[in-house]
């Protein structure tokens, strides 16, 4: 079932939904967070805004994203911040750079979802909001039966570019 979940992946994310909604309001709200010291884990917060917005530069410019942190750029930045070992002007200085890296990687991200192939990879059950026709493709979502595909067209994905880094900070360097 894992395994169907993550093929799932390129067809269900938006790279602008991924960088306005998903990601970046919720980085935001990790930052603020970890500002007010939130239950007294600022660093957990600290954490979190920053695997987020590394999270999001990798999506948009390799398509898919390390589950597995400690294996990153920013891995070992994440493991000190976790044991308390961070400034917050650090954290958001790197929470900045990595916000203006993820621009030019939305402009350049030529992916488009494709909902249409979830029918085919993963058939869903009642509580996800869609319904999918036993022995067909044909999806209906409860909801709005009309939002089928975002454009229709088979996901075509275009060459990975080497990396984008606008900063002198990134970990994307």
């Amino acid at each position: 079932m894992g395994e169907k979940l993550r093929a799932l992946l390129p067809s269900v994310w938006s790279a602008e939904e991924a960088y306005n909604a998903a990601l970046l309001q919720y980085a935001n709200n990790q930052r603020k967070k970890m500002l007010d010291k939130k239950d007294g884990r600022p660093a957990k917060y600290a954490a979190t805004y920053l695997r987020i917005l590394f999270h999001l530069c990798e999506l948009l410019e390799r398509r898919t994203f390390t589950l597995r942190i400690a294996d990153t750029p920013i891995g070992e930045t994440l493991r000190r911040i976790k044991a308390n070992n961070y400034r917050a002007g650090e954290v958001i200085d790197l929470g900045d750079d990595l916000t203006q890296d993820a621009a030019p990687r939305l402009a350049a991200c030529l992916h488009s979802r494709d909902l249409r192939s979830c029918g085919r990879l993963l058939p869903l059950d009642r509580r996800s909001g869609i319904k999918i026709s036993r022995g067909s493709d044909r999806q209906e979502k409860r909801s709005d039966p009309d939002k089928r595909s975002a454009d229709g067209e088979t996901l075509q994905p275009p060459p990975i570019s080497p990396a984008v880094s606008t900063t002198k900070n990134s970990p994307f360097m």
